[in-house]
């Protein structure tokens, strides 16, 4: 009783507290385009989750230099997507066809809301846009007579003009802008690989730049380690990956899951696929490395081992290596059948040189769903590994990730070209505010040893192969 009345009374008080909140009608800084495109008040997630940045770019940033890609989802009308536009390839695979027709049909759909340089200096001195669909307002309701951009434009790139109305069209334009912007930094000699990082379900903005900065700075210091140069040409994707809501936040975050799956597979046949084909190309010939975890290793596949659908003309993928971490994505999407998804990837993935999956028995989060054989799963490692591989146009490699990341008996030497890891001794941890057991256990150094080792492996001192 006395623990029902203490809760009976927190709650009054958060209800006394608030109410003198709501008569002020305050508003977030770029609360009349989160309105007019349903990226703040439409009760599923709450104001900036996948654009945080664009509100603190001196604090959600990155440590070092790097690019950061957001995607939004809105109502496609808001956006000007057609429903039903016929601007996507025929289908002949019923699981194909599924997300193709997603693309089309679904009630909201994605596209690129904005794009940011971050520099990598103290203070985040310099950090800026090269693209964003929330402008400055000043002179708006949201925003003072004198007010200046939250995010400065980069001074050296001029910031494309969006028009409202006109968001999915112009995130094509985005990206050309941004593939030149690679080209260039490319041929400056200063880099030495593409890298495209992509995060999973229930992943904010705020938690994915995080999870980018743990896991690019544990693979540098692993090849400072080792006397090697890494500087990575860093790209690092969000998108809308979680619902959430205050009151129903259980129900809601756990009938979520066959959403995001399906937004995962969407964004690695759309914009995804799009952004790893265009940016493969235009920093040749920096070796292109493309990381996923979970839902982003389902999304980072698809994107580059089928590409993205567009009609209009993007290139295929050209990737050096594929890392899919404890990845949320069907095995039999690799092999011969496909599964009973209907999705096979062509030629077992021939977009990608080299692929490399990890599989921990520590996993929880994978080992859930039973009605397909996730590669981070073991069932999805047994599918591969357990007697003759099924894989017909690659070698597979089976082998065994160490508790300091090493692989026993080591990568030297071998032949193989699609690498299948029981790390089970190195993903074993759960990561603090995370579930799924250890699913999310890939933030530590000695995963970065692993990284590194596999980029070392398919692109040595970062020549591309």
């Amino acid at each position: 009783m006395r623990r029902l009345t203490s809760r009976v009374f927190t709650v009054l008080a958060t209800l006394l507290l608030c109410a003198g909140c709501a008569s002020r009608n305050v508003t977030s800084y770029y609360h009349e385009t989160e309105a007019r495109l349903a990226t703040s008040d439409d009760q599923i997630y709450p104001t900036g989750l996948f654009h945080d940045a664009l509100y603190n770019p001196e604090a959600i940033n990155l440590n070092f230099d790097g690019l950061i890609i957001g995607l939004d989802k809105s109502p496609r009308a808001s956006v000007g997507a057609v429903v039903g536009g016929q601007d996507f390839r025929a289908q002949t695979q019923t699981g194909m066809g599924r997300v193709v027709r997603q693309l089309q049909q679904h009630p909201k759909a994605l596209y690129i809301s904005h794009i940011l340089l971050d520099r990598g200096l103290p203070f985040a001195d310099g950090n800026c846009a090269l693209y964003s669909v929330y402008p400055p307002q000043a002179g708006g309701s949201d925003a003072s007579q004198d007010a200046g951009a939250l995010v400065p434009a980069c001074p050296e790139y001029p910031l494309r003009a969006v028009k409202a109305g006109a968001e999915y069209a112009q995130s094509f334009d985005a990206l050309d802008d941004l593939a030149a912007l690679v080209g260039q930094r490319a041929a400056s000699g200063r880099y030495t690989h593409l890298l495209i990082v992509v995060m999973g379900w229930n992943t904010g903005q705020i938690e994915a730049l995080r999870n980018f900065n743990s896991l690019v700075s544990h693979i540098h210091r692993a090849a400072v380690a080792d006397g090697k140069p890494f500087r990575p040409l860093f790209v690092g994707v969000t998108w809308p990956s979680l619902w959430s809501s205050a009151w129903i936040e259980p129900a809601l975050v756990l009938g979520s899951y066959k959403n995001k799956a399906d937004d995962a597979d969407k964004l690695g046949a759309g914009w995804l696929g799009a952004i790893v084909g265009q940016l493969s190309h235009a920093a040749a010939p920096l070796p292109a490395i493309v990381i996923g975890h979970s839902f982003g290793a389902r999304a980072s596949s698809m994107a580059t081992c089928a590409g993205a659908q567009f009609a209009r003309a993007v290139p295929a993928p050209a990737v050096d290596l594929l890392i899919g971490l404890e990845p949320a994505v069907s095995i039999h999407r690799f092999l011969p059948g496909g599964g009973d998804e209907g999705i096979e990837y062509p030629h077992e993935c021939a977009n990608a040189k080299k692929i490399a999956l990890t599989f921990s028995s520590q996993d929880a989060a994978v080992g859930r769903a039973g009605w397909v054989d996730f590669a981070g799963a073991a069932g999805g490692y047994r599918a591969v590994c357990a007697g003759h591989s099924p894989l017909r146009r690659r070698q597979a490699g089976c082998l065994r990730v160490n508790g300091d990341g090493r692989v026993a008996p080591g990568l030297d030497g071998s032949h193989a070209d699609f690498v299948y890891f029981d790390a089970s001794r190195l993903i074993r941890f759960n990561q603090p505010n995370t579930g799924g057991g250890a699913h999310s256990d890939i933030y530590r150094a000695e995963t970065g040893r692993l990284l590194w080792d596999l980029i070392e492996w398919a692109a040595p001192d970062g020549r591309k192969q």
